[in-house]
């Protein structure tokens, strides 16, 4: 199977062991089923699909690596219960199906994209092909490393752009409703530019004081867990989540339904967070004129313009 045309690689591309970041990938849809999924996945990018769960798949040693295919909900850890397996059999009608990757390079990248059209074909519905679905596609980019300045940057850049990015985006209505991509609150953004937020280990408890679920366009909580697994159990000390070194990037909608979009959509968005990142001169204009708002209540979109001008200013805009 061809891939498609490269994805752009990140201004930092590497980790600071030299190794080439990846990022793993979550395409969440309907219209198909797990076995139906799993056997897409198996004739096209080929694997050995191992395990007899009807609600949680794995294709073992595709092209890219392994992949889950599951239904997208937590009661699928207990489905050998009898109560809940009959739960998830009701459920799989309402709950987004999701495919799931290990982490990729920007190849393996381009070859998942390809493949996607083939769930289309076979009948995978996205975000906006009903009233109340909501489905998203997350990216998990790899961090340089915990300690590298670009890490804290990157997080002050999305921040600082997010307001921009759910206009690019035109998120889905169902999606700016429901809960699970909730914008940071602005008092969080405020706080992370302070200059004394200079590692994880410091954001760790800022974080704490705004932040009390996964549910937003960029969750940080993987990877702060990660960072610094002891701090991060002082202050989240309910909160259930896998450390990894990687943003976990929830924002964009899944439009796999939809002809013309491709993974590039939700890479682009990525790609400009860490591009403004990477660029002193716009981080400084746009954090100056962010404190310089403070002083009004924010309003959303008058900060996105905002945004676009700096952007602008700084020949920083995505492509059309």
């Amino acid at each position: 199977m061809a891939a498609r045309t490269s994805f752009t690689p990140l201004p930092y591309p590497n980790t600071s062991e030299g190794a080439p970041r990846k990022t793993g990938v979550e395409v969440e849809f309907s219209g198909l089923d797990t076995d139906e999924t799993s056997k897409i996945v198996q004739t096209t990018l080929g694997g050995t699909r191992e395990g007899d769960d009807p609600f949680c798949r794995d294709i073992v040693g595709t092209t890219i690596g392994d992949i889950t295919v599951e239904l997208d909900t937590p009661a699928t850890k207990a489905s050998d219960n009898t109560l809940v397996r009959k739960g998830l059999d009701v459920a799989a009608a309402v709950v987004p199906l999701e495919i799931i990757t290990q982490p990729l390079d920007l190849d393996e990248l381009a070859t998942f994209d390809a493949f996607l059209p083939k769930l289309r074909r076979e009948g995978a519905e996205g975000s906006r092909s009903g009233a109340l679905l909501g489905f998203g596609v997350h990216l998990n980019p790899e961090v340089v490393s915990t300690t590298d300045a670009h890490t804290m940057n990157t997080i002050r850049a999305y921040g600082l752009l997010e307001d921009y990015l759910r206009q690019l985006e035109k998120l889905d209505l169902t999606r700016r409703m429901l809960p699970f991509v909730s914008p940071w609150p602005d008092a969080f953004t405020s706080d992370i530019l302070d200059p004394g937020v200079e590692t994880l280990e410091d954001l760790i408890p800022v974080t704490a004081r705004h932040i009390t679920s996964r549910n937003h366009g960029l969750d940080l909580l993987p990877l702060l867990k990660f960072a610094h697994p002891e701090v991060f159990e002082q202050c989240f000390a309910d909160m259930n989540t896998k450390a990894r070194p990687a943003y976990h990037f929830r924002l964009p909608d899944c439009r796999i339904d939809e002809p013309q979009w491709t993974l590039m959509q939700p890479w682009a968005l990525w790609l400009l967070v860490e591009t403004v990142a990477a660029h002193p001169e716009a981080m400084a204009d746009l954090s100056a004129a962010w404190r310089d708002r403070q002083t009004d209540l924010l309003n959303r979109q008058s900060w996105a313009d905002e945004t676009a001008a700096v952007l602008h200013k700084h020949d920083l805009e995505p492509a059309a």
